[in-house]
């Protein structure tokens, strides 16, 4: 499993899980959904809201 922090906004981070072996990703507490989508060399993303239950 990888995880990269992305910038967000002015003070904030994004972070995408990422699977290596199936490049699956899931992305948590996405603020700027746009620039989690694609990019990354994942598929399928799944965005996470920060407070799961």
């Amino acid at each position: 499993m990888q995880v990269k922090a992305i910038p967000a906004l002015q003070d904030n981070y994004m972070y995408l899980l990422i699977d290596e072996h199936t490049c699956q990703a899931a992305a948590v507490d996405p603020v700027e959904p746009q620039k989690v989508r694609g990019g990354h060399g994942e598929t399928c993303p799944c965005i996470l809201p920060k407070d799961i239950q």
